[in-house]
């Protein structure tokens, strides 16, 4: 199992979703030509572009796991996140609260990778200090083994 690298995407419908509904919402209003003053072309095209251009940026998040760390990567690959392997010190399974929402977040005591869902896992690791991410899965079990079995890490819940 830890000699095989882990490699799990998950897909953002709730950002899909809201990202279409934008811009077929825009584009409708452009091609009916509702609400004043009218939306010009420039306004519309940079609107579109802003809206796919998020789209782009979160419409899923990648974890991998491999002998150079866990790799957190979003959309078309702009946004990342590494761990070293010999910083990891240990994982539990976390249920967040639904406040602290989706995306990349600032939460207490670290940060949040999350797309969809409020189950993760927490990873405590070192680099120069203690610190915490969690990252929001749909297979959290499965993550949290991996890592254990390929760190060498004590099982920890809570």
């Amino acid at each position: 199992m830890a000699n095989r690298p882990y490699d799990h995407s998950q897909l953002g419908w709730i950002v899909l979703l809201s990202m279409g509904v934008t811009l077929m919402i825009f584009t409708l209003q452009f091609v009916l030509g509702f609400g004043s003053p009218k939306t010009s072309p420039i306004g519309y095209l940079f609107i579109s572009g802003l809206t796919l251009l998020i789209a782009s940026l979160f419409y899923k998040l990648r974890v991998m796991v491999d002998t150079t760390g866990i790799h957190l990567i979003y959309g078309i690959g702009l946004i990342k996140f590494h761990i070293k392997p010999d910083h990891v010190k240990s994982v539990r399974i976390v249920r967040n609260p639904w406040y602290y929402g989706l995306g990349i977040r600032i939460i207490p005591k670290g940060m949040l990778y999350n797309i969809h869902g409020l189950e993760a896992v927490e990873i405590i690791y070192e680099d120069g200090r203690e610190k915490m991410v969690r990252i929001g899965s749909d297979e959290v079990h499965v993550l949290k083994a991996y890592l254990e079995n390929k760190y060498a890490l004590d099982n920890i819940t809570e």
